[in-house]
């Protein structure tokens, strides 16, 4: 996929990113597309096990150093994503974090505790937005608490959605020992699905990714309300995937959960 246009990636996706990236103006979706390219090419890096470990990790690690050191025969993506830093004053350090959450998936680590996790949803998320703030021209210093809370919400809500599919691949992305405490265990999460013990787990992960939502809007700061259409697009997606599959007992090894399109762009209006 490397090897398409930052245009071609956007569209062969179907993420709720994407679909909110058509909000934006003309020049800030055009950076927005190049930053999710990005994205979307070191998370199957993470993701792609057609091939082989060493290969993705010395890509990722090309990846790294051209980054800190600039690269030394740069396809279309790095070039532009060389003048988005340049041009929007953007930490490299973000850059590399995300990255190192992607070594994080491919080296398949396991989370102990919520802390251990938090960090992981920093780098996968969190970062995410704080790039993205440059791009939406977001400029208060409280938007960054917004960033990094909505980060770890939409994170958290991904990580319950993804609880099968995520197993299947020998990933679990919820705290062993809070695992342990509901009674469970990593080996039996999923034949465990539709237990009392399952549901109380699953709610109290949905509970939590609730007060990151509610700390997120806390943090809002009206001066950068306009310019953050976009992630308010997402927070709203989001918690409304979270909603649906709490109403319907977190069925979530059983059935993917959508939100459909007509209802994305209803939730984007009234952003």
């Amino acid at each position: 996929m490397s090897d398409c246009s930052p245009e071609e990636i956007t569209k062969k996706s179907k993420s709720n990113l994407a679909f909110a990236l058509y909000g934006l103006p003309k020049k800030r979706r055009t950076d927005m597309v190049t930053f999710y390219a990005f994205c979307r090419t070191v998370d199957d890096l993470a993701d792609e096990t057609k091939k082989p470990k060493k290969e993705r990790e010395a890509e990722l690690l090309r990846w790294k150093n051209g980054i800190e050191n600039g690269f030394s025969s740069p396809n279309e993506i790095q070039l532009r994503i060389e003048d988005l830093i340049n041009r929007h004053g953007i930490e490299r350090e973000l850059f590399i974090d995300l990255i190192r959450g992607m070594e994080m998936d491919l080296n398949g680590e396991a989370y102990e505790t919520f802390d251990d996790l938090k960090l992981y949803c920093y780098r996968v998320a969190s970062v995410v937005g704080l790039i993205s703030l440059k791009l939406f021209g977001a400029n208060f210093e409280r938007s960054m608490d917004y960033a990094i809370n909505l980060g770890y919400a939409l994170q958290l809500t991904n990580i319950i959605r993804d609880l099968a599919e995520d197993h299947s691949l020998g990933r679990v992305y919820l705290p062993h020992e809070e695992i342990v405490s509901f009674g469970l265990s990593n080996n039996t999460l999923v034949e465990s699905s539709g237990s009392k013990n399952f549901l109380e787990l699953m709610k109290f992960q949905a509970e939590r990714a609730d007060i990151f939502y509610n700390i997120a809007n806390e943090k809002l700061p009206p001066e950068d309300f306009r310019a953050l259409k976009t992630a308010r697009s997402m927070g709203k997606i989001y918690r409304s995937l979270l909603t649906k599959m709490k109403k319907d007992n977190f069925r979530v090894v059983e059935k993917r959960y959508r939100i459909n399109s007509f209802k994305k762009i209803f939730l984007m209006i009234v952003s």
